[in-house]
């Protein structure tokens, strides 16, 4: 069994998941900044690794995001960003996972009520998945990344999730 590098789990809730309140970024721009700070953290320690990612058309992402996050999510959407990776060592055959949702509300206060909505829920893993996958929810002015991952409790991401 590995032990845990608590240098990660302070570099994930420090960086990786952090995300100021008032902080003026596109979505774009936040769904690739916490991209690479996944690749980042992923690839730390490893040699060569493969990076794949998974796109999808707009409506797919609504879909998705109505059907696996709470009711009301989707209300006020303004624009969607969605991106999907998986990050593994060159000769492995698993690596780690992350998904991310970016979506731009109306308003501020869309997005404020997101949070709350998402913040008194219990179980903050994806509706109707077929793995067990955790997320959180993050917000910046008027947008909410979701960041979620199947391989949430792998040494490298698992502080972020908690």
């Amino acid at each position: 069994m590995q032990a845990i590098n608590y240098k990660y789990v302070v570099l994930l809730t420090a960086v990786f998941f952090s995300a100021p309140a008032n902080a003026v970024t596109g979505s774009n721009e936040w769904t690739e900044e916490i991209k690479l700070q996944f690749i980042n953290i992923a690839s730390a320690g490893i040699g060569d690794y493969q990076l794949c990612e998974m796109h999808s058309n707009n409506e797919n992402k609504k879909n998705f995001v109505e059907r696996v996050f709470q009711k009301g999510v989707a209300k006020g959407m303004k624009n969607i960003r969605w991106k999907e990776m998986n990050l593994r060592e060159e000769a492995a055959k698993s690596g780690l996972h992350l998904g991310v949702v970016v979506i731009q509300y109306t308003t501020v206060e869309d997005a404020k009520n997101v949070i709350a909505k998402v913040d008194t829920n219990l179980s903050n893993y994806l509706a109707k998945s077929l793995i067990l996958t955790q997320y959180i929810a993050l917000r910046r002015d008027d947008k909410v990344a979701f960041i979620y991952s199947e391989t949430f409790i792998d040494d490298k991401i698992k502080g972020g999730f908690k």
